[in-house]
Parts: structure tokens; sequence; C-alpha cells
């Protein structure tokens, strides 16, 4: 009997999914999930499960998952922790099987919520373990949850997992040592592995076990703050992506309508971005702060996925936006009234409503089967220059460049090559400190590139400056050859250049600067990386633009008339013109095909013979066709605002944006 009744509540649930009223799954399908957390002391609760239904395509249990409530005392061993899914687990994961909702998962490692006796050597407590001991703890632990995850629920969709969670304070640093403590901020992990190298254990180990699909995330909350912690959590992806453990990062993203600026919540996530990992928004609330209101908070819920879908337009890879909640009165964060939705009714608030306007009703999609099959554009000439990035620092961040050990890079305006900034690489102990920038999208291996750098150093008589590649050979050897090097004295600006390097065959590529002293600081400057033959001059300006032909950086193509199953973001380059409502996202060889941008949504077309080119939408749509002479022709847009693709038949397809 109950039996019975299990099934017809969850076919009732299915019937009220299949209604007709649209939820904010469906206004995003062709950008990311919108995923939720779900609340344990609510499992049951039918009202919460036909909202989570309507407008959810990604669930996160809130404590569940922790380890606190998975990992069983009685008959563990070092080679074989127990674990349990508790009730509260099962009714969330049964729901998501049975309505086909992927599930994030939440977590492994963590410094709170973890039992006691799990640090301890004798397993009640005393002395603690060891690190070899906690290391076979951990790898049972992180093997034994998924399996038992797999057993019981062999047609849910884990689809991420989260890890580690939270090992940096906002400046940076790792947490401090302390002993076991559910509730304390010091962390038992570094006071047994004396420093953070638990967490490219866990990694490995998950990498090891996870279930194919299941993408792997560090994930931390603060992640926004400028004095060091985005540093950190840049410098940690570079390291674990080096050993093709890790897939993206977890921006937790729990704002207030005071802190943090929407600025920097963009630095940070640009920041994210330039790393090249997938991008899930993974415990998203913004309170109302005191003399604020309900209009404040919608209007920066706006300015948040504002940010996130034009960045997803612009090719970053996010593939997943959660909410810690649904209504006000079970957030963490309550007494702010932080979520999308009342506490009376689940009535949609004005931030709701401002975040599902974002959207035209036409860029609508179907939120039960996500496509997020946004064609690639064409081959990737970079700017004017040839430049796929340049960066000069002026805006007093590291535009991307991070520490490789524990040194410090940060903006500086002591010195500078050219304009008024640089960058600053401090507190250096061994050679290989220095500033790492992770190469974009655009780079491919087997494929010639240009690169340069400005570089002084502090110390004292000539020293040997390094410009040198950091990538994961095809068998999986972390490798760090030199691109060129450069003697420079005291006080001097240097430049560090080559107009054709070829990367070598492998993944996960970052170019950084060192120096051959291992206590001496330096600055960099004027940073450029494009295509082959692109130049800077050491004065910070370009040099001659090269010619740009068709092989000078091929990358995947995509017919406008496929989809794609892939929920990455695709590759794209951002050459455009500021002052245009067409934002040119790539383009392709002049002698072939290519679009520009003009004034009065005109699309400026070169072709070199007659043919059709036809526009599509973001969801494959085709919008419009036109017949080209060949050579050069503007044509008028009769389109709304919104993302484009222009396919002229049997060549590449060509992203731009209509706003």
């Amino acid at each position: 009997m109950r039996a019975i009744i299990v099934a017809l509540f969850f076919a009732g649930q299915l019937a009220y999914a299949q209604q007709s009223e649209k939820g904010l799954k469906d206004v995003y399908a062709n950008y990311f999930r919108i995923g939720t957390c779900y609340p344990s002391n609510q499992a049951s609760n039918t009202q919460l499960q036909s909202v989570i239904l309507r407008e959810f395509n990604s669930l996160t249990h809130e404590n569940e998952l922790k380890p606190e409530n998975t990992m069983v005392q009685s008959g563990s061993t070092d080679n074989d922790i127990k674990v349990q899914l508790g009730s509260n687990a099962r009714t969330v994961m049964t729901f998501a099987q049975t309505n086909n909702i992927p599930i994030r998962g939440h977590t492994f490692v963590w410094h709170q919520q973890t039992p006691n006796w799990f640090f301890y050597k004798n397993m009640q407590n005393g002395e603690l373990a060891d690190k070899a001991t906690m290391s076979k703890r951990m790898e049972s632990y992180i093997k034994n949850m998924f399996a038992l995850i797999a057993q019981e629920y062999p047609t849910l969709k884990l689809y991420a997992y989260d890890v580690v969670n939270e090992i940096f304070l906002d400046n940076g640093k790792q947490r401090e040592p302390g002993d076991p403590s559910t509730n304390d901020e010091k962390s038992t992990w570094v006071k047994i592995y004396g420093n953070s190298s638990f967490v490219d254990s866990a990694f490995t180990y998950a990498r090891k076990y996870a279930p194919a699909g299941c993408k792997l995330f560090y994930n931390d909350f603060n992640e926004y703050h400028p004095d060091g912690k985005r540093d950190s959590i840049v410098a940690l992806y570079n390291r674990l992506k080096a050993k093709n453990v890790i897939d993206g990062i977890g921006m937790q993203s729990h704002l207030s309508t005071g802190w943090p600026d929407v600025g920097t919540y963009k630095a940070a996530l640009n920041r994210f971005i330039a790393t090249g990992a997938e991008i899930h928004v993974t415990e998203l609330d913004l309170t109302i702060e005191s003399g604020s209101d309900e209009a404040a908070q919608a209007d920066k819920y706006k300015d948040v996925f504002k940010a996130l879908k034009e960045a997803r337009e612009e090719g970053a890879n996010i593939t997943s936006v959660s909410v810690w909640g649904v209504i006000d009165d079970w957030s963490w964060r309550n007494s702010k009234n932080p979520l999308l939705f009342k506490s009376t009714n689940f009535t949609k608030k004005p931030a709701y409503n401002q975040v599902e306007a974002l959207i035209p009703e036409k860029d609508h999609g179907d939120g039960k089967n996500p496509p997020f099959n946004t064609p690639q554009p064409g081959e990737a000439t970079g700017d004017e220059n040839g430049y796929f990035f340049y960066h000069d620092f002026e805006g007093g961040t590291t535009q991307g460049w991070a520490r490789r050990g524990d040194e410090t890079v940060a903006n500086s305006s002591n010195q500078k090559n050219s304009g008024s900034r640089s960058i600053y690489v401090s507190g250096r102990n061994q050679n290989w400190n220095g500033a790492q920038f992770t190469l974009p999208s655009e780079f491919k291996a087997g494929n010639e590139y240009s690169f340069s750098v400005m570089a002084r150093h502090e110390g004292q008589g000539t020293i040997t400056f390094k410009l040198s590649l950091q990538y994961d050979s095809t068998n999986g050897t972390t490798k760090y050859p030199n691109i060129v090097e450069v003697e420079a004295a005291s006080g001097e600006w240097v430049q560090l250049s080559t107009t054709s390097y070829k990367l070598p065959p492998g993944t996960g590529f970052s170019i950084y600067v060192e120096l051959d002293n291992a206590n001496t600081s330096f600055y960099v400057d004027d940073a450029m990386g494009g295509i082959a033959g692109a130049t800077i001059n050491a004065d910070g300006t370009p040099g001659t633009p090269p010619a740009k032909s068709s092989s000078s950086s091929e990358v995947a193509t995509s017919s406008s008339s496929s989809s794609s199953s892939s929920e990455d973001g695709g590759d794209s380059s951002s050459s455009f013109d500021e002052n245009s409502p067409i934002r040119l996202i790539s383009n392709i060889s002049k002698s072939e095909f290519s679009v520009s941008s003009l004034s009065n949504k005109s699309l400026l077309v070169e072709t070199n013979s007659p043919t059709v080119v036809e526009i599509y939408d973001l969801k494959g749509n085709k919008a419009m066709t036109f017949n080209t002479l060949g050579g050069v022709q503007a044509v008028n847009l009769s389109l709304p605002y919104g993302v484009y693709f222009a396919k002229a038949r049997g060549k590449q397809a060509v992203r731009f944006v209509l706003k």
C-alpha cells in the first residue's frame, strides 16, 4: 500500500510539472540550469515540491550529504569508512530521480560539519590520525559515497559535486590549524596535513571514483573578496587543473544589498572565467540590509543575473546558477529575507520578476531538457592587433594573473612600464614562484601564437627572467618548458617576447613569469597573447598588425543548423566596436566570410563570392536569410535585440550581439 501511495504522489507531481506555466528553469533554459537547495526540514512538503518542479532543474541537498550526516562511526576502519543516506537525503534523491532533476552533490571535504571521531587515530578521541591514515579514510569515504548513491539511485543524474569547500580566509591565506570541532573556523585537515595538500588528494580520489558526467568543483564563499581570496581560488584551480582533477569553480554568492557592489562581483566572475573553468553559482542569496528594501534587492538580483547572462552570451562556461533556498522563512539568513519568494503562499517577490524579465519570451526554452546548444563561433582571429588578451593593469586589478605558490601577486602603482600601474610579485621563496595566467580557450594545442610581457626586478646585478609554459602532456605529465628568457639588470624593464611559439600537444595551458633568484621581487606590465605574428612595442603600444589568415588559429566549428549536446559555452574572442549596437564576438578570414559592426542595426558582410547568408537565434531558429553578391555590402537587420549567428553556407558560423 505504501508503494502505491508513493507512486500516486509522484505521479501527481509529474502531472504538475507538465502544466503550462513556465518557471525560471524555462526562462533561462538556453543559458544555464536554475537550481535551488532542498531544506532538510521540508523534505516531504508537497507545496515546495510543486514550486521546485515549476521553477528549477537542479537540486542540492542543504545538509544531508555533508560528512556529519553520511559518515557512520560504527564498523568503520581506516580503509573502509561506512556511509549512509538518511531519510531526508533519500526523500530528496527519490524526488529528483523520479522527476529527472539533476543533483549537485555537496560536499566531501570541509572543516565544518565533519564528525570529530573521523580525525582521531582510534576513531574516538585522544591522538589525531596521521596524514597517511587520513588519506586512506578520505579515499574510502569518497569512494563509498559515490558507490552508495549509484547503487541506491541508478538513474539519478549526479552532474556535479563540491569536492572541497571553503579552505581560504578572506585574505587568501589557508585556514589556521585546529582541533576537531564541527563548528570551528579552524581546520583539522590543515592541522594534520600541515598545508593544503589534502585538497589535491581529495580531487584525485574524486576523479578516480566519480561517475561519468559528474563534474568536480571547488566551492567557496566571499569568493569575490578582493583582499586575496579570489586570487587564491584562481591559483588553486590552476594547480588542480594542471593535474586534470578539477572541472570548475563554485561561486557561493552570498550577497547583500550593501556588499559587494556588482563591479566587485563581476571582477571576480571574470577572473574565474579567464581560467577556462566551468562556473557554477552554487548558493546565491541576497539579504536586505538595514535602510534598504525589496526594490533595491530586486535591482541587485537583476544586475547579478544580467552579469551572468551577458558573460554566458560572450562564451563564458557558466552552466548552473542555484539559489540557496525557495522562501525566506526557510533560509539560513531568514531574518533579512534573501530569496526570490515570500513565505506566504510562495508569492513571487519583485526580485523574481526582475530576474525573469531579463530574458525575452522569444528566448525562453524547455527547462526539462536544457539544450545549451549555442553554436560555436568560427576561427578566432583576435582583435584589430591580433591580440587575444592585452593586460596593462590600469584598472587596479591583476586581470587574471595569480600566484603560483605562497608569494603575493597584487596590482601596484609603485612601478610601471607604461601607463601608471603594473603587478607586483613579492614574498617569493622559489625561483618558479611568479605570476601565472591561464590561457583562454582561443589557445589550442598544435597552433602557433605570439606572447610578450615586460618585466623588472628589484634585485642586485643581472638576473635572468623567464616566460614559461605550464601544461599537461598527453600522457598526463605536467611540463614546464621555457618560452623565452632574457637577462635583466637591476631596475631595467625588459621584454620577453616571441611571435611564433607552438603550443605542444596537451591541455591546461598557462603562462608564467619566473626569475632565477628565489627571493627577489619583481614587476610585470603590458602582457599580451595573440595570433602568430602579433607584436607589441616595448612601450606598450601595438606593433604592426599581422595579416589574418584562415590558418592562424583553428577552433572547433558547428553549423548553425545543428545542435550540440555540450554544456560548455564554446570559444569566443572579444573584438568589437563599443559604440555600435552590434557587438562582434568573433570572426573568420575576410578572404572567405566575415561580418563587422555598423551603426543603425546594420551588419557589414564581406564574402569572396556570391553566397546565401543565414541568421540564426540562440535556439537555432532561422531568423532571416539574404543573398550576397560577393565583396562588401551592408545589410539592415530588422530583428529584435539579442544574440545571433551569421552563417554563410559552407563556411563557419559567426556570433554577434544585437543590443
